[in-house]
Formats: structure tokens, sequence, C-alpha cells
């Protein structure tokens, strides 16, 4: 899978360390949604690319990740809670995550290993990452 995150947000990056603990480098790559300039106005939203191409954004995003960690598989539960009530919730904590968890000026970046390389963020760039914006 590869997670797109706001890079800036000390939640965002408290979460992706979170992930990177449990996950093993292949299964998840990294990239702040600070590298795709036409996510700019979505920035408050994680994004994820699953292994079958499909990707994911706010609640469904953050279940799928959560799905694949090791010992965290339990959290699926949600599910049964409507999306349109998952998202609320989502787009609420995301307006606050700043005022409540604070935020960096720089972006932060986990393990080299984990992130795109520049060539790979090009590439999603040109894909279907143009239609999510």
């Amino acid at each position: 899978m590869i997670i797109l995150y706001d890079g800036v947000c000390l939640l965002c990056n408290r979460f992706v360390q979170f992930v990177v603990q449990r996950t093993s480098p292949s299964d998840c790559r990294l990239a702040p949604l600070q590298d795709f300039p036409t996510l700019a106005a979505r920035q408050d939203s994680v994004w994820v690319c699953t292994s079958a191409g499909e990707w994911l954004s706010e609640s469904d995003a953050v279940l799928y990740i959560v799905r694949h960690l090791r010992g965290w598989r339990w959290v699926q539960v949600g599910r049964v809670v409507p999306k349109s009530w998952r998202d609320a919730i989502y787009r609420y904590v995301a307006r606050h995550r700043y005022g409540w968890f604070g935020q960096s000026d720089i972006c932060l970046y986990p393990e080299a290993g984990r992130m795109l390389t520049p060539e790979e963020i090009q590439k999603l760039r040109h894909q279907q990452i143009g239609s999510l914006a």
C-alpha cells in the first residue's frame, strides 16, 4: 500500500510512525501530500493506494491501513458504523488536528526506506492522482 499523509501535521506523523512500527517496508510506502500539488486542496485527508490500485481517503483509508497492522485488525469493527458518520468524525478531527496536536514548520519524514522516491512520486503524479484532486 502507498500512504499519502499531511507531512506537517503532528497527529498524521505520529500515525505514520505507528504504522511504520507495525508493517514491513515492502507492505507500506509513504509520501507527504505536500509532494502532490494537485492535492493541495485535500491536505485534510489521508490517501491510500491499495494493493489493487484503488485509492481510498478519509475513514476508508484509515480502516484499510489499520486492517494491515499487526495486532490491530479488531478495529475493523468500525466498518459497522455508517460511512457518512465515520467520515463526519474523520473530518471533525481533521479540521481540529493542528490546534489539538500541533504542526511542524517542515515536512517530517519517517525512515528513508519507506518513502517513495522522486521518480515514484513523479509517476504517481501522472497516473490516477490527477483524477483525485
